[in-house]
């Protein structure tokens, strides 16, 4: 995290002046993440682990300087999790989140298609899990369902390439952020701060040029 803020830091040193970019040129951005996992405990009588998530999250915008842009962005993200005990249980969920918010970015210019930006976003998410818990030693079935409601602020660095001056292919790096969130089932309010290093993701977004 240091050296992406000290890489920044000097980037924003080096592109003072910049204008890559025009006061009123729009951006059309679609995004996608993918995080799978799967994991055996030969210790624990052979029991698996499995978890997927994916998410689709579109924006628009539109710069208010060479550099800054303000834009709204929206999204969809489901997550499958499943624990398995062969002897004894098996658990899954699967919860689907509806999303929304604003966001601004400021990009950094490396080189003359390759650009280095920070995108900041303030979010409302709601959102349902389902769950069900089967017992093999007493044959029971246990369903359960929630909502929850949730606020968040999310700082994310990522990378972009351009190709041609209206296409540009983003690739991010993680991600730091905090959320604030109630849950209907257990009528809990929990606040979470997470760092993201292990997330990556890939997007493009299509450039509107202002003519001059």
């Amino acid at each position: 995290m240091k050296s992406i803020i000290l890489v920044a830091a000097c980037l924003s040193i080096a592109t003072t002046g910049f204008s890559q970019f025009n006061k009123g040129d729009k951006l059309l951005v679609g995004g996608f993440s993918i995080q799978t996992e799967k994991r055996s405990n030969t210790s624990a009588m052979g029991s698996t682990y499995e978890y997927n998530n994916y998410s689709v999250n579109p924006a628009v915008g539109f710069f208010v300087t060479e550099n800054t842009a303000f834009g709204v962005r929206l999204g969809y993200a489901n997550t499958y999790s499943k624990y398995f005990f062969p002897s004894s249980s098996n658990s899954e969920a699967n919860y689907n989140e509806y999303f929304g918010g604003l966001m601004i970015r400021r990009y950094y210019l490396i080189s003359e298609k390759f650009f280095f930006l920070i995108e900041g976003s303030l979010g409302y998410a709601k959102g349902e899990r389902n769950s069900t818990y089967v017992d093999y030693n007493n044959g029971t079935i246990s369903k359960g369902e929630s909502k929850t409601d949730e606020f968040s602020a999310l700082v994310a660095p990522k990378f972009v390439f351009f190709p041609s001056s209206k296409w540009g292919f983003e690739a991010g790096i993680g991600s730091v952020s905090y959320s604030n969130t109630s849950n209907s089932g257990s009528n809990a309010l929990t606040s979470q701060f997470n760092l993201n290093y292990g997330v990556f993701t890939l997007g493009f977004a299509y450039y509107i040029r202002k003519q001059n």
